[in-house]
């Protein structure tokens, strides 16, 4: 899991045991671009974990790039981890996507309208 696994990488590669990355979430650095342009609109929401964590953000971007560089294998839960990671230079041909919580999207008109009623959602977690 994603900033827990370099030494285990690391030793892995020494006995050449394959290695599979697990990434739940947009790239880091991507996300941070996306935060940092919230946050700079909407400055009254800095608090100091974000505080925090802006310090440690790019020795924590360095030890996921390694972590990433020495798997064979990345799964990941959408195109958007993809592509977020694809835009901030990473080589994602070694990316699996993996979706979670729905059935793909369908282009096909439904044959009946849907039921009436309340529209039931899922929550499936933050963003962030």
């Amino acid at each position: 899991y994603e900033y827990g696994c370099l030494a285990f990488f690391e030793a892995a590669k020494q006995l050449g045991i394959p290695t599979v990355y697990e990434i739940p979430s947009a790239a880091h650095d991507w996300y941070h671009d996306l935060l940092s342009r919230e946050l700079s609109a909407f400055p009254d929401l800095i608090t100091p974990w974000h505080d925090r964590t802006e310090r440690l953000r790019h020795e924590r971007s360095a030890r996921r790039n390694r972590e990433l560089a020495l798997a064979d294998h990345v799964i990941v839960y959408s195109s958007h981890v993809t592509e977020s990671y694809r835009a901030q230079g990473a080589d994602t041909s070694k990316f699996h996507e993996i979706a979670l919580g729905s059935p793909p999207i369908s282009t096909h008109e439904l044959s009946q309208l849907p039921p009436l009623g309340p529209i039931k959602l899922v929550f499936a977690g933050t963003f962030g």
